[in-house]
């Protein structure tokens, strides 16, 4: 079960149905059964077993913090919750690692969305030994935030301090509220099964045979690479947002735009900005921030940039992409002085509408040459992809059907293309401070749920199915 699917819905229907009719003191239980509901049909018993064990162990943990009053055991207690947390992550995720291991114990599928509350529990415990928060007294309530359905998945990585506020309130059914929510869910819908199932079967065709292809193919699949994924992910954090909403569950927002970013470092205030957040203060801040010294500011930004990458998945890859990411943010701060220098020297203005879309495209080109390694199976694929994008150039690719062959054809291209416009341009508003949902709510109930409707029969009508009209998992889900 994933939130593009049929049975999700299902589901959802009916825990509307309960959580509304039951007195508001006890809807967080229903939650919490419906979130144990979701995790055992999308990941099964053992996912069940491994969440809820997590919740149960950093939930003692937690509340023997709060107890003790030496420092030093309060200290030893957060190091065995999060070394116990990040012990059971590393296991799981490079078990291919542990052949010594009993057969049984590798057997055992990996939890869905271990990454992600695995870094919820460890943000929990040390927020309590940093006395930000208290620790929750109710377990159920404390299992509801560790196992929340719809961001169990894939984000974003909520704080407890912050999901707590309404989380556990029972909120009242609002109209207003569920029309919001619908909004999102539809269009988090649309980006997914119009723009990044369509994106991935030529992605996945020229990544897999990239020998085959010239640089147009290879550049286009790059570029549609980091749609995909902004699509996918973005879409999917959408439905978890707006199915919150409904319940009046308040969940931050992960994306703001991030392809209008002018640098790196601004990308990643806009770019999974939960984790972004985490990061900076869970590992960046604790490392010494910016507060030691440049080198030691700069060693810091590698360190958390190559364990971002480790965090998003097994192989050189992964961890070059993140180490890319890093090197830019080091190599941004060192020329920014010059940067600055060379503006004057040229009368080029900071307002200048030219220099900004300048740095948006110089941007999302670095972006997306460490994508490359991100969706590579290795780096030796990565790099032949990206000497195929700039040694066999075949521009006559673009005047004749060689992107029509890549899996979708003439039609299907542009219709994602169309969409892909619609995207960017919503992502434009947004950037430009226009409410968009603000301003459907404002007009008439027909018009509203016009629109509505349009976009939801767009996405029956032109969304990607897999076989059998199975809907495909979302990308995250894999990390």
């Amino acid at each position: 079960m994933t939130y593009n699917s049929f049975s999700f819905f299902v589901l959802l229907v009916f825990l509307m149905i309960l959580y509304f009719s039951v007195p508001k003191k006890a809807r967080y239980v229903v939650l919490l059964f419906f979130s144990q509901v979701f995790i055992w049909f999308a990941g099964g018993k053992s996912s069940v077993v491994f969440i809820c064990g997590t919740a149960v162990f950093t939930y003692v943990l937690g509340r023997l913090i709060v107890r003790e009053k030496s420092l030093g055991i309060q200290k030893t207690l957060l190091a065995i919750g999060v070394l116990g947390v990040l012990g059971v992550l590393f296991v799981f995720k490079y078990k291919t690692y542990f052949s010594f291991l009993p057969s049984r114990v590798l057997s055992v599928s990996i939890p869905i969305g271990i990454s992600f509350y695995s870094l919820q529990v460890i943000s929990y415990l040390i927020d309590i030994y940093r006395k930000e928060i208290d620790a929750e007294r109710n377990i159920l309530k404390y299992m509801l935030y560790v196992t929340w359905f719809p961001h169990i998945l894939q984000g974003p990585i909520a704080r407890f301090g912050q999901l707590s506020q309404t989380l556990f309130e029972g909120i009242g059914f609002s109209y207003d509220r569920f029309c919001k929510g619908l909004q999102l869910v539809i269009w988090g819908l649309a980006q997914k099964m119009i723009i990044a199932d369509r994106a991935a079967i030529v992605v996945n065709e020229v990544f897999a045979n990239g020998s085959r292809y010239g640089s147009v193919q290879v550049i286009y699949a790059a570029i549609l690479y980091g749609i995909e994924l902004y699509a996918d992910f973005g879409g999917c954090v959408n439905i978890s947002i707006g199915v919150s909403r409904i319940f009046g569950v308040q969940l931050a927002d992960n994306f703001r735009q991030p392809y209008f970013a002018t640098s790196v470092q601004d990308f990643w205030r806009r770019w999974h900005i939960s984790l972004s957040s985490w990061l900076k203060d869970y590992v960046y801040i604790p490392l010494g921030g910016n507060r030691k010294g440049t080198v030691k500011k700069y060693v810091n930004l590698m360190i958390t940039f190559l364990i971002s990458g480790m965090w998003h998945g097994v192989g050189n890859h992964f961890i070059v992409w993140g180490g890319l990411h890093g090197f830019y943010q080091v190599l941004g701060s060192i020329v920014r002085p010059y940067k600055k220098r060379l503006q004057r020297l040229c009368h080029v203005r900071e307002d200048s509408r030219l220099l900004h879309a300048f740095q948006v495209i110089i941007t999302f080109i670095l972006v997306d040459v460490a994508w490359v390694f991100f969706r590579a199976e290795s780096i030796s694929q990565a790099c032949g992809l990206l000497q195929i994008a700039a040694t066999k150039w075949n521009l006559w690719s673009l005047w004749n059907d060689d992107l029509y062959l890549l899996g979708i054809d003439r039609k299907e291209t542009w219709l994602m293309i169309i969409f892909i416009v619609i995207m960017f341009v919503v992502d434009y508003w947004h950037e430009k401070k226009i409410a968009i949902r603000d301003t459907i709510a404002g007009y008439s109930i027909v018009v509203r749920w016009t629109i509505y409707l349009a976009i939801l029969m767009a996405v029956i009508l032109f969304g990607k199915y897999g076989y059998g009209f199975n809907a495909a998992d979302f990308i995250y889900m894999n990390f």
